[in-house]
């Protein structure tokens, strides 16, 4: 059986964030993390997570299908216009590296960056097949039925634990409820937890670090 990381570093390694934005992966860097993984820097959508999981991500770093685009934020992105998803271009590890990377022209900063990305596609799909880990994705709102939708493509992987993470307040009585803090099982390996609040995605928010442990803590105590 599985125990309890004691240590809140080791207890977020544990977890890697498939979307929606990069709050939970700039949690883990708080706790010195390096965080490599394919989604945990991307934008994208659920129906989105659904297609490209459904198609195991195929094509993802291909330069045919990618694109570089230069966000309003000044982010360099990597744009696959299939799903769509963006994933930053620059690397997830430390200040050097993505120093380094703003020094490199767009040409090179393309190419880097999409042999990173099939990279990291291929141990996202090794990762989903040992099931060892606890995905997260975060959303505004979600209903039972989108969240199961998701557990199901992810599933096809192996028996894949999914914590899904939204606000304590619903926007609506049908949606999934609960207070902030609060993890519930909705089925087996499919989790909610609520947040009092999200942060932007644009980096300029500070994360509410602690609340998203205790949520990690809670999740793993019922998975």
């Amino acid at each position: 059986p599985r125990t309890i990381p004691a240590a809140a570093s080791e207890l977020l390694r544990a977890f890697e964030s498939i979307g929606d934005g990069c709050e939970f992966a700039r949690v883990q860097r708080r706790y010195g993390i390096e965080v490599n993984g394919l989604l945990s820097w991307s934008t994208l959508t659920l129906d989105a997570l659904v297609r490209a999981l459904d198609q195991r991500f195929a094509g993802l770093g291909a330069t045919e299908n990618s694109r570089l685009l230069l966000r309003p934020d000044g982010e360099r992105v990597i744009h696959d216009r299939r799903w769509p998803l963006d994933i930053h271009a620059a690397p997830a590890g430390g200040m050097a590296a993505r120093e380094r990377a703003g020094r490199l022209d767009d040409a090179a900063l393309f190419a880097e960056a999409c042999r990173r990305i099939v990279a990291a596609r291929e141990r996202l799909l090794a990762d989903l097949a040992d099931a060892e880990k606890v995905f997260v994705f975060r959303s505004d709102s979600l209903d039972g039925d989108r969240l199961e939708l998701l557990h199901r493509a992810l599933c096809a992987y192996g028996p894949v634990r999914l914590l899904n993470v939204q606000p304590a307040a619903p926007t609506a009585p049908t949606l999934l409820q609960g207070h902030a803090g609060e993890v519930i099982r909705v089925e087996k390996n499919r989790f909610v937890g609520f947040l009092e609040r999200f942060t932007g995605d644009d980096g300029n928010g500070v994360p509410a670090v602690e609340d998203w442990v205790v949520l990690c803590r809670k999740a793993i105590s019922l998975a």
